[in-house]
C-alpha cells in the first residue's frame, strides 16, 4: 500500500507542476511563441540525460547483479536501447517521407491537434508505467525517475499547450485538455 501511495503521490506532483507552468503561460500569450521550441529541446534533453546517465546504468547494474546470483539473464540493455533509437529514427524518416506541406497546408491545423491529443495520451501513459516500474525496483530510483519525468513533462506539456494555441485552439480548451487530463 505504501508503494502505491509513493507512485500516485509523485505522479500527482508532476501533474501539478505542469499545471502551474500552464497557468503561467495563460497569463502571457506572447511568451508561448517565443519559448515553445526551447521547452521541447529542454524536455528532450532531460529525458535523454536521465535515461543514459541514470536509468540505463541502473538497469545494467541490476542485470549484472542478477547474473552474479546465478539468474540467467542474457540481455544487452545498451544494444536494445540502440535498436530502439534506430527503429524510431527510421519511423520518423518514413513518416516525413509521406509528409508534404504543399498539398495539405489547409488541413494542417486539423491534423496537428489530433496528433498532439493521441501522442500525448500515449506519452503520459508510458510515463506513468515508467514511474511505477521504477518504484517497484526501489523507492529512491522511483523518486529520481518521477522527478526526471516531471522535469521532462513540464516543458513538454507547456509546449503542447503552446502548439494548440498556435493552431487556433482557445486557451480554455487547450488548458482543459492538456493540464486537467494530465492530472486525472
Amino acid at each position: 500500500m505504501e508503494l502505491l501511495l509513493y507512485i500516485l503521490g509523485f505522479t500527482f506532483l508532476g501533474s501539478i507542476a505542469s499545471l502551474i507552468g500552464g497557468l503561467v503561460l495563460l497569463s502571457r500569450r506572447e511568451l508561448v511563441g517565443k519559448i515553445s521550441h526551447y521547452l521541447y529541446s529542454f524536455a528532450a534533453g532531460v529525458l535523454l540525460g536521465t535515461a543514459f546517465f541514470d536509468l540505463l546504468p541502473e538497469a545494467f547494474e541490476e542485470v549484472e547483479h542478477l547474473a552474479e546470483e546465478g539468474v540467467i539473464v542474457e540481455t544487452n540493455i545498451f544494444l536494445w536501447t540502440f535498436i530502439g533509437i534506430i527503429i524510431f529514427f527510421f519511423l520518423v524518416r518514413f513518416l516525413h517521407w509521406f509528409h508534404h506541406h504543399d498539398e495539405h497546408f489547409k488541413d494542417e491545423p486539423k491534423q496537428t491537434v489530433p496528433l498532439i491529443v493521441v501522442g500525448d495520451t500515449v506519452h503520459n501513459f508510458i510515463d506513468g508505467l515508467i514511474i511505477a516500474a521504477s518504484f517497484f525496483v526501489s523507492i529512491p530510483l522511483g523518486i529520481a525517475t518521477a522527478i526526471a519525468v516531471a522535469i521532462h513533462e513540464i516543458p513538454q506539456e507547456i509546449g503542447d499547450f503552446a502548439i494548440l494555441i498556435k493552431k487556433g485552439m482557445s486557451k480554455s480548451w487547450g488548458f482543459n485538455y492538456v493540464f486537467t487530463r494530465g492530472i486525472c
